[in-house]
Parts: structure tokens; sequence; C-alpha cells
């Protein structure tokens, strides 16, 4: 009963099939005309509906046929299985049947021999399922196979993005790595020597249409070629130069090509999955080297960069850790000014140290841990996983970017960690270029935007800065009902102090009067070269008598201030004329005209003095 209940429930086909009388099966019996009698008297005798819905057939139409009726109605194709089954007792297959309307389908089963106590064939036993949808999938798997083959013989073997001046030679600025497994030689040989491609790699019957195609690109034609090139071993193989123009905001132009060995074609299984999973991840690591250079763009200060960089590492690099080192000012040291994940060893950051002073000697740097070096900026230590890039430009260093990466465990093979640190170099080389070129933009910047306010000599703000504070201020105080007080400061006598004592001693006083007055006014306060030695000095929030109180302090500063000069000291003096918003105004031009005709007014009345500006409509003379 059990049996039976299984028969009926499965979701298997199963069948039995009986013959009239058993078949003797010996040595003695012609085994083919044997054969041939039983597939033509061994009837159907039991059938489960999963095997009539396999063949969408009821079991009056089934029960009763022979495997000869099966033949000749086309239901079964593979007559030779059959006398597989009776010579071996058994039969596995994979073939393809049809069912009763005509509609072909995929059929894996077994079927076995039944026979009697006496050896003798009484019929047979098999069991089947319906694989057609296993068998359409593996035919679709197949196709899209090879789909995705045609997408890797299509993948260049080498990038390079190439820049073209209107004047002069291309300079290259990227080249991948690829570029040594089809010449030969390594990547740092072709960084801006246009000359070595040219000369040594180009066939020399060649270098005549490379050189026209280099034109051709420099004109902003796309442009294709094959051509031959001599590897570093000797042999010569042909590639397909494709160079594709693009202009940029600047009117340069850049191209960006990609060279295909098209000497032979061979890919296998094992390079489609990786060159799936390797697009995959180099798409994400584009997307974020892209976002980064992006966040890098709304940053105004460095210190806000430092973040950046660090978070796009952690992205980039989830099992890892590290330090993000900045040069100082002086060149004298790295300040570590961020980090993630595992704080750094104490010998480590000494070794760090060590990496950078060591690049900016130009020498090998060396440590005992024997560190591999990926590049001439980055160096890796195997054994604990350790990457240092140096953060250049120019041949200056910037600074160091550390990351240590996580054991992947004995499982993992070095091997592929070996591969997988290629790629990871690839993309560290690729963040340092990008934060040091924003990074030096971000200096020069700076610097200009410095240059344009600040007074180089005194280093306090200029003329041009001041009249904008000024008006700032002016702004501020008509809003706020606030006043703002105005010194405007002349060093004494500083013509003849120059005719005395030079030029160059005349610089120093200036710059020691800057000091002077920076350091008597308050953060808010501005301090100004308003031209030649006199001086203007901006105070927010200050009230005429207040203006006037610190034009008194700083005159009695001027006056204890000894000015070292050749073993002696030298006394200097100054006058300072007072004006204020609003008693003397509330427009720019006015201001000044007030603390410029008290100043003058200080000067006549014998100079070393503070005079305040009148706030008569009967101003005093102005000074010539």
């Amino acid at each position: 009963m059990l049996l039976e209940l299984f028969f009926s429930q499965s979701l298997e086909g199963f069948f039995v099939m009986l013959l009239d009388k058993p078949v003797c099966w010996n040595e003695q019996v012609d085994k083919k005309q044997a054969i041939e009698y039983i597939l033509m008297h061994q009837r159907i005798a039991k059938i489960n509906n999963a095997m009539l819905v396999q063949y969408q057939v009821t079991e009056e139409q089934m029960l009763g046929l022979t495997p000869k009726d099966l033949f000749e109605r086309g239901i079964i194709l593979n007559q030779r299985g059959w006398y597989d089954l009776y010579e071996q007792g058994c039969w596995h297959f994979e073939i393809q049947h049809h069912k009763f309307d005509g509609t072909p389908m995929w059929i894996e089963g077994d079927y076995i021999c039944i026979y009697n106590e006496a050896g003798d064939i009484t019929g047979c036993f098999g069991i089947q399922r319906d694989v057609t949808r296993r068998k359409q999938i593996e035919q679709a798997l197949r196709r899209s196979e090879d789909r995705f083959r045609q997408v890797i013989d299509s993948i260049s073997d080498y990038i390079y993005v190439t820049e073209m001046p209107g004047q002069g030679k291309p300079v290259n600025i990227y080249h991948s790595p690829d570029i040594e497994s089809l010449t030969g030689y390594s990547v740092e040989m072709f960084i801006n020597d246009w000359d070595f491609w040219l000369t040594d790699v180009v066939h020399p019957d060649d270098r005549t249409a490379a050189v026209a195609q280099a034109e051709r690109l420099a004109r902003g034609i796309d442009s294709e070629l094959e051509y031959r090139l001599v590897r570093a071993d000797g042999q010569v193989i042909w590639i397909r130069d494709s160079g594709r123009v693009r202009c940029q905001e600047d009117g340069s132009k850049v191209v960006y090509g990609v060279m295909s060995n098209i000497t032979e074609r061979k890919r296998t299984e094992e390079l489609l999955h990786y060159a799936i999973k390797e697009q995959e991840q180099r798409t994400r690591e584009l997307y974020l080297l892209n976002h980064m250079g992006g966040l890098l763009q709304t940053c105004r200060i460095e210190k806000e960069t430092y973040s950046v960089v660090i978070n796009i590492c952690r992205l980039l690099f989830p099992a890892s850790s590290g330090c993000l080192y900045i040069l100082n000012e002086q060149k004298s040291a790295l300040q570590k000014v961020h980090s993630w994940g595992t704080v750094l060893a104490e010998s480590k950051e000494q070794s760090v140290e060590d990496y950078a002073r060591a690049y900016q000697q130009d020498q090998k740097y060396k440590d005992p841990a024997e560190p591999t070096s990926l590049s001439s900026t980055l160096a890796y230590f195997p054994e604990e996983r350790l990457v240092y890039a140096a953060i250049t430009t120019m041949g200056d260093l910037l600074g160091i970017l550390c990351l240590s990466f996580s054991d992947p465990g004995s499982d993992y093979a070095e091997q592929n960690w070996k591969q997988e640190m290629e790629a990871k170099r690839m993309v560290i080389a690729r963040i340092t270029d990008h934060y040091a070129l924003f990074l030096n933009n971000l200096r020069l910047r700076e610097t200009l935007r410095v240059e344009a306010i600040r007074d180089p000599l005194t280093k306090l703000y200029n003329r041009r800065y001041m009249e904008t504070s000024l008006q700032r201020e002016i702004y501020r105080a008509t809003r706020d009902q606030t006043p703002v007080g105005l010194l405007l400061l002349d060093i004494d006598h500083f013509k003849r102090f120059n005719d005395t004592y030079g030029h160059p001693v005349g610089d120093l006083l200036l710059q020691e009067m800057g000091n002077i007055l920076q350091c008597s006014v308050r953060l808010e306060d501005i301090v100004c070269r308003y031209g030649g030695e006199e001086f203007l000095l901006i105070l927010p929030g200050a009230s005429l008598t207040i203006t006037n109180n610190r034009a008194t302090e700083i005159l009695d500063k001027v006056r204890s201030f000894q000015f070292a000069y050749q073993e002696k000291f030298l006394h200097v003096t100054v006058s300072i004329g007072v004006a204020a918003i609003p008693d003397h105004g509330c427009e720019l031009e006015k201001v000044i005209h007030a603390a410029d005709t008290a100043l003058y007014q200080a000067k006549a009345n014998g100079r070393n003095q503070v005079s305040m500006a009148s706030t008569s409509p009967l101003q005093p003379k102005l000074r010539s």
C-alpha cells in the first residue's frame, strides 16, 4: 500500500512495462532478436499521473503501448538507449522526447530491467522527470555567456590619457599598468616621454604613421590606427590604437585612448568571470573617485579636505584603517591630521616619518620589514598589509596616506591577495594624484588670495582690502547704529630716516611698526598699510573717544620702542589722525578725509602727537 501510495503521489513520472511471457536471457540467446521481441511485446502496464502530465495524455491512451508503438508515433526518438537498457540491465539518460501533441520536451530518467527468479526478463521499470525548463535555462546561459565573451573580447588591453598641447610634444599623463604586459616595459618609462615610445617601442616602419595619427589627434580629430610594436624581449606584435579627443574648458585637448593587442585573442571562462567582477569594482571605484572630486570642489579651506579623503578611503577599502599625514609649512615634519579604524602603532608612526624623509632626500626607502615597492610613490609591507602612498605634486612631497588592510586569513591564497593589492594600488594612486592636484591648487588659490589683500612687506592688509573692509563696516554701522573708529598714522621724518640709514633699514622699520600695531588692537580690528609710511586702523564699535584713547596708547608704545641697528638703538615717533563714524560722516571718502585732515593737523602742530578731526563744518586745509 505504501509503495502504491508513493507511486501515485510522486512528482516524478513512473511507469512499469511487462512482457506477455518472460524472455530467456543467457549466453545461448540471440540478444538482438530477443531485444526486438521485447520492444514489440513489452507493454505499459502501470503509469502514474505525473508521467501522464508530462506527455499530456490520458491513461487509456498510454496503457498497452509498446516501445515500438512509441517509436513509430515519434514520442521516443532514441531507440539505441533501449538496446543499452537490456544489454546492461539499466539505462540513465537525458534525451529529447515529444508529447503526444508533438511538442518537444527534454526528459531525464533511469530505466531498470525486471527479472524473475530464473533470471529471465519480465519487463522494465522507469522513473523520469521533465527537465525542459532546465534545458531552456542552460541554453539561455550559454547564449548569455557567448554575449559576455564578445564583450570581453572587445575590451582593450591598455588604456592611456594624453594631453595634446598646441605646441610641442604630447604629454602622457596616465598609463594603465597593462602597458607592461603589452610592451614589456614598466609604466614609469612612458610617463612624459613621447620620444621613448616613438623611437624604442613603435616599429621603425610604422613611425611615420604613428606620428601622423598623433598630429590628427592634436587637431582634435578622433583617430584609429593599426601598427606594430617591438616588445622589450624583441617580439613584434600588432596593436589597434583608438584615440578619442575631448576638449577641456581651458581649450586644451585630452586624448582618451585604448590599445588592443590584436596579435591573438584568448579568453577563458575564468577571465570572463574575473572581468565582470573587475568591471563592477572599477565602476564603483570610478564613481567614488568622481564623487571625491565633487566633494573636494566644495571645500573652502584645506582642513575640510581631510575628512573628504578619509571618508572616500573608508568606502573604497571597507576592511582597512589608516591615517592622513600632511607636511607642515616648514617641510620639516609630518602632522597626522585625520585617521580612521585602528590606531597605527608608534613604531609605524616613526616609519612613516622615515619614509617621508627618504622621499624628500630622493633616496630608496629601507626598512627591516623589507617593503615591496609598488611604484615610485608607494611602498607595501606584505607581512603587515601596510601601504605608504606619497602625496606629491611636481616631485614635492605634500603628505603621506597610510593604509593598513586586515589579514584575509590563511584560506585566502597569497596570489589572490597580490592581485587584489595591485588593483588597490591603482586606486590608491588615483586618490593621491587627484588629492595632490586639488590640494596644490587650493593652496595656490589661498596664496593668490592672500597676495591680493596683503602688503608683501609688512604682511598687513593692503589699501584695496582696507577700502572694501571700511565700506563693509560703514554699512554695518549704519544698519546697527554703532560707531566705527578710524586711525591714520604716519611715521615722522621717515624720508630722513631712509636717507640716513638706507631703504633696507627703512623696510625693517616698517615691518616693526606693523608688528606694534598688530599687537595694539583687538582681533576684530583691521590694520592696513595705507601707503608708504602711512598706516590706517579700522576699529569696529569704537566711539570717537575710545578711538582717541587707543591712538594715545599706540603713540606711547611707539615712543618707548627702541629700534636696534648696528649695536645702537634708534627712536622714532608717529603722528596720528583720529576720526569716527558717524561723527565725521557715513561715507568712506568723508571719514578718510577727516582722518587725513587730523593727521595733517598733528604734523602741523609739531608731530609726535594725536589729533582728533574736527566735527565743525569748517575743516582745516588739507596737506598737499
